[in-house]
């Protein structure tokens, strides 16, 4: 899965194949046994999600297959604000699955929408609910998805792409059978061999003339393979930003020289006009809808490119600070996604890291005041600070969910900042914490393993700091 450039008010989510990648207005990440999937939630039955993912293809996912706060990230996604009764449910959905804290909020908000019908039946569920939900309450049979219940359009005989299907088991120990393309995203793709990386460099410049048209270039430098048809003067000045940033990333992330990370070397495409993005977008990558983002980066298993198009329209150093920021924030989705396993990460993490390096690199490296997605982040911290509106990190786990969603971007890098800056003393602490959530522990586990402190005192420190931080910026 790839995450995208959030420039003209969209984040892009791109993924090669047919594996659970989409760059709906509202995409989110869902993790079963045996895979992940991402996509916007367009449909939540008792016995299945439905998600559309970047090709416009619905994604059937059976409901019994995913954790209690997944589905109810699902089912909150296509929740009415103002429908109490479906408020209502849904918190009586989180008593069951004994998620005291979400049930709270849902009911009391279904009692300030219509307090005539909920409010007493909420004084009564929150008064009188036990601790775990009684036995018959949390076997329901709706929440079971009997094997019969598994798409229909299974072929199991079939083994080209689309038709191939995977059985994984499900958390009560259901078995399923899934679309093995959910699984495209985790793929094992091995490098290219000598002969083969030189005959996909001369492959893809013939292609790129032919699509895209201009005098196409392509040179290696230690970690990169960098496609450009560019003036000279601008190729120049983003290709000593892409080893700086690499450089940046392996400190960061504790990375030795070695250890797993993209196949061969990164190939990056610098691309001289928007409309030859568009062609790019559409006829190499096969993804045109990924031409309304500012740049993206797509991976398949290791094998990995990230793609910058130049703003034509925009002055000379505008238009290159605007691409070096989009190299920044794209380069870290593709090192954060790779090094160690190739593991799904929950988008605050992916969004905040993202960001942070961009902010940081930007300020750091070319003394660039073009930081108005900072200021613009920092605007909205300060804000939610005043009006005692920070969200908790368990509901900005899958924030941003889409490009539209400013605070969810603002929240995200504000995470990775507290514990980026807060724990500089031990800098082991963040790659510890990444690499044990990509070694499959839970983000509370990874946390408390990383920093010696639980995920709840982590919040505490989180909020102690956003009060303070908010008073300088966040510098």
């Amino acid at each position: 899965m790839g995450a995208g450039r959030k420039v003209l008010g969209v984040c892009w989510v791109l993924g090669l194949g047919l594996c659970a990648t989409g760059w709906a207005a509202e995409s989110i990440t869902l993790k079963f046994p045996g895979g992940s999937a991402r996509g916007e939630v367009v449909k939540v039955t008792k016995s299945e999600v439905v998600l559309k993912n970047s090709a416009g293809k619905e994604q059937i996912i059976p409901a019994a297959m995913l954790e209690p706060k997944d589905l109810l990230h699902c089912r909150k996604q296509i929740l009415d604000p103002k429908d109490a009764k479906g408020h209502f449910e849904l918190g009586e959905f989180c008593l069951q699955k004994n998620l005291k804290e979400q049930a709270k909020e849902l009911l009391t908000q279904a009692s300030t929408l219509d307090p005539a019908a909920y409010k007493l039946k909420v004084e009564d569920l929150l008064g009188a609910k036990p601790e775990a939900p009684p036995a018959e309450v949390a076997q329901k049979p709706e929440e079971k998805q009997p094997e019969k219940e598994a798409p229909k359009t299974a072929d199991p005989e079939k083994k080209d792409g689309d038709g191939e299907w995977i059985e994984v088991r499900g958390p009560n120990g259901q078995i399923f059978k899934i679309p093995a393309n959910l699984m495209a995203n985790q793929e094992d793709i091995a490098p290219k061999k000598p002969d083969e990386w030189e005959k996909f460099k001369t492959d893809r410049l013939q292609e790129l003339k032919r699509v895209c048209g201009g005098d196409w270039k392509v040179e290696e430098t230690a970690h990169y393979c960098l496609f450009n048809n560019l003036d000279p003067k601008d190729y120049e000045a983003l290709k000593v930003q892409c080893e700086g940033l690499y450089g940046f990333l392996k400190e960061v992330m504790d990375y030795k020289e070695g250890d797993p990370l993209w196949n061969n070397k990164c190939p990056v495409y610098f691309i001289k006009t928007r409309n030859q993005f568009l062609q790019f977008a559409s006829q190499i990558d096969r993804a045109p809808g990924a031409a309304n983002s500012g740049g993206y980066f797509r991976h398949r298993g290791r094998e990995v490119h990230i793609v910058i198009p130049l703003y034509d329209w925009m002055n000379g150093k505008q238009k290159i600070e605007t691409a070096t920021s989009t190299l920044y924030h794209e380069g870290t989705h593709a090192f954060l996604q790779l090094v160690g396993k190739n593991t799904q990460l929950n988008s605050w993490l992916h969004e905040g890291m993202a960001q942070f390096i961009e902010f940081l690199c930007m300020e750091r490296y070319t003394g660039s005041n073009n930081l108005g997605d900072r200021n613009r982040a920092v605007g909205i911290l300060r804000q939610a600070v005043r009006d005692g509106d920070v969200i908790s990190w368990y509901e900005g786990r899958q924030r941003p969910m889409g490009g539209g969603d400013h605070p969810g971007y603002a929240f995200a890098w504000s995470r990775f900042h507290f514990l980026y800056t807060c724990f500089r003393s031990n800098p082991r602490a963040l790659p510890t914490m990444i690499n044990a959530i990509k070694d499959g522990k839970s983000e509370e586990d990874a946390m408390k393993a990383a920093f010696g402190k639980s995920y709840d005192e982590l919040e505490q420190g989180y909020r102690v700091w956003m009060e303070q931080s908010s008073k300088n910026n966040f510098k």
